[in-house]
């Protein structure tokens, strides 16, 4: 069954600031982490600009992608390596480690980055070859931003929080350096 142009629209926005939240609840920590894992400010800061520069390069030559293979395969493409590109930030120490998921960062960016939007335009003119797409695309620019805001508001709450103090539940609580993968589960 077909979607009508307002339930595509709903989806639309629903699946953007599914997509984005995340990215904001994550943004502080992708400065703290590597900062925590002894590098430097300049290297973090050069490590996020690889990051865009490979989305940059990549924009265009990946543009064609979705209509090559489809948008379903390719955003199930782009979310796998979205999840590689997460494992290996998390687990990396060196700058190098840190190099290569943020390269694989700029490609899942550039895989990412027009298969839904060309989804919902489709899906708007298959229900009406007259219909105007600005009303979902401008709603959901609107979702994206305050996903991401509302991502890190939260997730500076929770850094806030910090439920490592002294004091606390220490529930998954790891002392990487000393002793990795060995772990205290909710403990007074």
């Amino acid at each position: 069954m077909a979607l009508t142009g307002q339930q595509a629209e709903r989806r639309f926005v629903l699946l953007t600031a599914t997509r984005w939240f995340p990215v904001g609840l994550v943004l502080g920590l992708t400065v703290l982490l590597p900062l925590e894992r002894g590098l430097s400010l300049a290297e973090v800061g050069g490590l996020m600009a690889t990051a865009g520069f490979v989305s940059l390069a990549l924009e265009l030559p990946t543009g064609g992608l979705a209509d090559t293979i489809g948008r379903r395969p390719l955003l199930v493409l782009a979310g796998a390596i979205a999840v590689a590109s997460t494992t290996i930030f998390v687990f990396a120490e060196t700058v190098a480690w840190f190099a290569a998921a943020l390269v694989l960062q700029g490609v899942f960016r550039a895989l990412d980055s027009g298969p839904l939007e060309s989804w919902f335009v489709d899906t708007l003119h298959a229900d009406d070859p007259t219909a105007q797409p600005e009303r979902g695309l401008s709603r959901s620019g609107a979702v994206l931003g305050v996903g991401i805001a509302g991502g890190a508001l939260l997730g500076g709450l929770l850094v806030g929080w910090h439920p490592w103090a002294p004091g606390a539940p220490s529930c998954c609580r790891s002392s990487w350096r000393s002793r990795r993968n060995s772990f205290t589960w909710c403990s007074w």
